[in-house]
């Protein structure tokens, strides 16, 4: 069978370089058309490429990347403006390749690029675009469209040099800086530029240890990771308030140049609250008589692309200097400090594919990226967690159903999730059998009462103000987040559990071989989980989810002890269903109060073993009938754990009202009993 070979790091160097002339050449005519549609079938491409490394991904991956380029689609369409897509693709394409062979890579191509122009420049292949300030000074462009061009591509190689060369000593470092620092103010006098590189000399005084102390000062940590997000603030306000009669505000333009003043122009033209931006002429044409640069990088972004997509993209920068921090590399968070600061006055480096730094943005998506992760153990990690995506959309679109179905009416959502589950429709006006009764109970009564009940913590007070607080575990703790837990604090043995949901227990039989660890992972997960939206069993809204530790329940025979739920109906107990072999696949197995087997059960989930009574059955049934009065239904499960009787729960929805371990004449049956005419709906 032929099998197709992708390579991955070819196949993303390529449609880098590509985006990178078209982005170039954007300005010559000669080869413009030829690039935009190279441009454009590359975008295509990347989309394809992303499908096909992320086919097996982490969800959170996976969400991320529908979401971003579902919102920088409609952004570049509503914008006419494809760059932030354009870099977006860059990023999310960026998996499994070595950030720091690629930033090598750039670096040498860069440079060969950029001699090359010159010297196409000096030979008169390539015309300048020289700009002469008002004070006299020429601005040599040297071939390249503007001087701020050729200013940004020297400070990019000044940066990439000082990240390739990090760990050797600081006087390479120093030279190259003063290198770019004096060919900027001597040749393309961009302002941008030399106030980037004073920012890289201030950085290179600084120690390792002395930045690390700096940067991790709480203050200066909070402002640092939300730099981009304060800085676009403070963009936002400088410029709906300037005013050219203020004396300060028109000094301010000047050392700007002028670009205070197209911020106040844009700002108070083109609304800055487009959801998705908006696309403008004037920006658009170069070469028109109307044309005014804004050249405020947050401004011209916010202005393009709308408050949703720069919200998004500014998460990503947040989400990046955490993951810098973590892995302590304070070379890369003060590269993009000095970018940050760049963006004050430039475009291009916020969201050009100029800019080969975005490309660590990646991070954002990606849990473990090569040369910017340092933790092996992160690539293992993640590698463990990523599954397939076509069954991730699968289970985000179930979820997005489960959720849906919640806030429709109840009576309609109830019939759309009874027909799914199982097959048939549900009549609420006339409900006969079990499951049909428990939907109309959940519908019409099942609230805040219920979920007090239904609660394993506060169910205890039920308990006890019934008599039966004997029959409780004992209670070792109470915990609203898994990092609470203190296991040096609980005994040996223990079970973990949350108190809002079914499943989701974790028992430790010995503490030097628990992996307390991951139950804390899972049981954060579990909180998170809401019945009420994932099976409509509304009462669970009233439960606060907390974590439970609780005695483990050892049984002699057997590490899960057999559960004994009787099927209670306001005091009358009916039967017994019995569940074992938990450990492996779990067995139902009906009885009723004499121990006669009962055929209730299909025959693919019965044990077809013979199971010994209870040696308290009496006493259980007696418990159960206690605990029933006053509800027209309820499951009451119990255990005989070494002759002693323990409580379990109570369940009020067995099974969410869809049943289908039992076979029809069962549910007929147990739906008989139940008592609903006068229930008062709630």
């Amino acid at each position: 069978m032929f099998k197709l070979k992708i390579e991955s790091d070819k196949i993303f160097y390529f449609c880098y370089i590509l985006l990178f002339m078209e982005n170039m050449f954007s300005m010559v005519p000669i080869v413009n058309k030829i690039l935009n549609f190279l441009g454009n079938l590359t975008l295509i491409v990347l989309v394809f490429y992303i499908i096909y490394i992320n086919r097996k991904c982490e969800k959170s991956t996976f969400i991320k990347i529908l979401i971003y380029l579902f919102f920088a689609a409609i952004t570049a369409i509503v914008a006419k403006n494809k760059l932030l897509l354009k870099i977006l693709l860059i990023i999310m394409a960026f998996k499994d390749i070595d950030f720091e062979d690629f930033t090598k890579k750039d670096f040498i191509c860069r440079a060969i690029f950029v001699f090359f122009i010159i010297l196409l420049n000096i030979f008169g292949i390539i015309e300048s675009n020289n700009i002469f300030r008002n004070n006299g000074t020429i601005r040599y462009s040297l071939g390249f469209f503007h001087t701020n061009i050729l200013g940004l591509h020297t400070l990019i190689l000044c940066l990439e040099y000082l990240y390739i060369n990090r760990k050797d000593v600081k006087t390479k470092q120093f030279i190259a800086v003063i290198i770019t620092l004096l060919f900027n103010i001597f040749i393309t006098d961009s302002r941008a530029c030399i106030v980037s590189l004073l920012l890289v000399i201030a950085y290179l005084c600084f120690s390792n240890e002395n930045l690390s102390k700096i940067y991790n000062n709480p203050k200066c940590k909070f402002l640092i990771k939300n730099s981009y997000t304060i800085i676009m603030i403070a963009m936002i306000i400088l410029s709906l308030s300037f005013s050219a009669k203020n004396i300060l505000f028109r000094k301010m333009d000047v050392l700007l140049s002028g670009r205070l003043y197209a911020a106040n122009y844009y700002v108070n033209n083109y609304s800055i609250l487009k959801p998705f931006g908006q696309y403008i002429e004037i920006l658009d044409n170069i070469k028109s008589e109307n044309f005014l640069a804004l050249d405020i990088g947050y401004i011209h972004i916010l202005v393009i692309f709308g408050p949703i997509m720069i919200a998004l993209f500014f998460y990503m920068f947040y989400v990046t200097f955490k993951r810098l921090y973590k892995n302590k590399n304070y070379t890369l968070i003060s590269i993009f400090i000095i970018w940050a600061v760049y963006s004050l006055i430039e475009t291009n480096a916020l969201y050009d594919i100029y800019n080969p730094f975005l490309i660590v943005l990646s991070v954002f998506f990606y849990s473990y990226i090569k040369g910017i992760d340092n933790n092996l153990r992160l690539k293992k990690q993640r590698d463990k967690l990523e599954r397939d995506s076509y069954e991730i959309l699968k289970e985000i679109l179930k979820e997005i159903y489960q959720k849906s179905l919640y806030y429709l009416p109840k009576s309609l959502a109830h019939k759309i999730y009874y027909y799914r589950h199982t097959g048939k429709k549900l009549d609420l006006k006339n409900p006969k059998d079990f499951n049909e009764k428990i939907q109309y109970l959940m519908v019409y009564k099942y609230r805040e009462k219920y979920g007090n009940l239904a609660d394993k913590y506060l169910v205890r007070d039920y308990i006890k103000s019934k008599g039966y607080e004997d029959l409780l575990p004992k209670l070792y703790g109470i915990y609203d987040r898994a990092e609470d837990i203190d296991i040096n604090s609980l005994p040996n043995q223990f079970v973990l559990k949350t108190n809002h949901g079914s499943g989701g227990i974790f028992i430790c039989t010995d503490k030097k071989t628990f992996d307390i660890n991951n139950a804390k992972k899972e049981l954060d997960e579990l909180l998170k989980q809401s019945f009420s939206k994932k099976c409509l069993e509304y009462h669970y809204d009233y439960i606060k989810p907390k974590i439970i530790c609780e005695e483990y329940l050892k049984d002699k025979n057997q590490i899960n002890p057999t559960d004994y739920k009787f099927y209670c109906y306001d005091g009358h107990v009916e039967c017994m269903l019995l569940c074992s072999e938990r450990e492996k696949s779990l067995r139902l197995d009906y009885y009723d109060l004499d121990w006669n087997y009962l055929d209730y059960a299909k025959d693919e989930f019965k044990s077809n073993k013979k199971h010994n009574k209870p040696k308290k059955y009496k006493e259980m049934i007696q418990i159960a009938k206690e605990l029933s009065k006053g509800f027209a239904f309820v499951r009451v499960d119990l255990y005989e754990i070494n002759g002693k009787i323990y409580f379990g729960e109570l369940t009020f929805t067995p099974y969410a009202g869809v049943i289908n371990y039992n076979k029809q004449e069962a549910l007929d049956y147990l739906g008989s009993l139940m008592k609903i005419d006068d229930v008062k709906k709630e």
